[in-house]
């Protein structure tokens, strides 16, 4: 059997329910794209929208020097994202939400003033958010 390509694969997958011993013995994939499928199907972004929302938490904590990271500033990032996906009502975060976010965010990602270029400050992500 082949694998399937991406878009054959369901974006989420439900855990079976009944007896847990059976359950164990189950095959479950360690690799490739059902694998992925499967992790995905927790989270609140979408397939399209995971290049913005990683770009998102870089300006927010990873692209910063380890002296200026903060995890606050990342639980902070993670509360707007969250906060945006409950506001929006339903479904996930998809590339059709990445408008919001430069509109919110875009300017300030550019700006050299309060941090470096492409990273976003603590004030930032606030004055975004707001």
């Amino acid at each position: 059997m082949t694998d399937p390509s991406p878009e054959q694969l369901p974006e989420h997958i439900d855990d079976v329910e009944g007896d847990e011993a059976a359950a164990k013995t189950r095959s479950v994939p360690r690799t490739g794209p059902l694998r992925f499928a499967r992790m995905s199907g927790s989270s609140i972004a979408g397939r399209d929208a995971a290049a913005w929302v990683t770009d998102f938490l870089n300006a927010a904590y990873y692209r910063r020097s380890g002296a200026e990271r903060e995890v606050d500033d990342l639980r902070l990032a993670f509360c707007v994202l969250t906060t945006f996906w409950h506001r929006k009502g339903s479904g996930r975060l998809h590339v059709t939400d990445l408008p919001a976010f430069h509109r919110a965010f875009g300017a300030e990602r550019f700006a050299t003033e309060h941090s470096a270029r492409g990273t976003l400050s603590r004030a930032q992500l606030f004055k975004g958010a707001s």
